[in-house]
């Protein structure tokens, strides 16, 4: 990581909170999963509360978002495991709604959920992009249903994948050298993250559906609010823990075409086939 992504690590040690709140939220995510994998058990039960409820004084909104995807996916069938894992989701919010409840937490975030609208979307956009190098200007009105949607797209994309080489030429020196880190990015995005997310949703999609959840989430809040490419490119440092599973996923799955490959050329069509079938049913 040092190597590949050496903004990631600068960042964090000058926002000390910053991988603070990437740690728990894998922290509460990896509990999810746990429990999705062997249905309930105290130990991943007590660790996802403990997650969600120590990330609300860093980020009140990753602790929502964290129990989100901790009772949605929870909540999913699933073939021999579905009441277990519906078991955990239960406990974890008999654990969390009270505490939160009672410690005044529920109360102080509920005015400012109230207050996140489509106004205040709006403002928050052009504040961010309003004289700063960095910033990106739309003409897309938040507060119609179509500026919505074409500034969250626009916003998705500059999350995945900014700053772009035409945003380079007038940013800051710190903006052109992320170029390195930004072009493995691009690489790993398109040669790993996208075969191996879409490898992973087709086979495996119970057991990622707390990670999906999560990114899906905190994404698309991330991609409204979009205004500024230094601000979106430290905003997906959060969602890099899991995108990198998933690109690095995908770079395995056409290793082993590849090897697979090799081993039909070498021993004939029907052992290699056979290969790839027991593969398969094993994963």
């Amino acid at each position: 990581m040092c190597v590949v992504f050496p903004s990631l690590i600068i960042w964090s040690c000058q926002t000390l909170k910053e991988p603070v709140v990437i740690f728990i939220e894998c922290v509460a995510i990896y509990a999810c999963v746990h429990l999705k994998l062997t249905g309930f058990t105290v130990r991943y039960v007590l660790l996802a509360a403990s997650s969600i409820l120590l990330l609300y004084p860093f980020r009140f909104y990753a602790a929502f978002i964290a129990a989100i995807a901790a009772g949605v996916s929870l909540m999913m069938p699933q073939f021999g495991k579905w009441g277990s894992s519906v078991k955990g989701a239960i406990a974890i919010g008999v654990l969390v709604i009270p505490f939160a409840v009672s410690s005044g937490m529920l109360a102080r975030s509920q005015a400012q959920i109230e207050a996140f609208d489509t106004e205040r979307i709006q403002k928050f956009r052009k504040d961010v992009a309003k004289n700063q190098g960095s910033g990106v200007v739309t003409q897309f009105d938040m507060r119609t249903s179509t500026g919505f949607v074409m500034g969250t797209l626009v916003g998705a994309v500059h999350l995945l994948l900014a700053p772009f080489p035409w945003q380079l030429g007038g940013g800051s020196v710190r903006m052109i050298m992320t170029l390195p880190e930004l072009l493995v990015w691009w690489w790993l995005f398109f040669a790993g993250l996208i075969p191996g997310l879409w490898h992973a949703i087709k086979t495996k999609f119970s057991e990622i559906s707390p990670m999906l959840v999560f990114i899906v989430a905190l994404g698309l809040l991330y991609s409204m609010m979009f205004g500024n490419v230094g601000l979106v490119f430290r905003q997906r440092a959060q969602l890099l823990p899991w995108l990198l599973i998933f690109a690095i996923y995908g770079l395995e799955m056409k290793q082993l075409k590849k090897v697979l490959k090799q081993r039909q050329q070498m021993m004939g069509r029907p052992v290699a086939v056979g290969i790839a079938q027991n593969y398969r049913q094993g994963a």
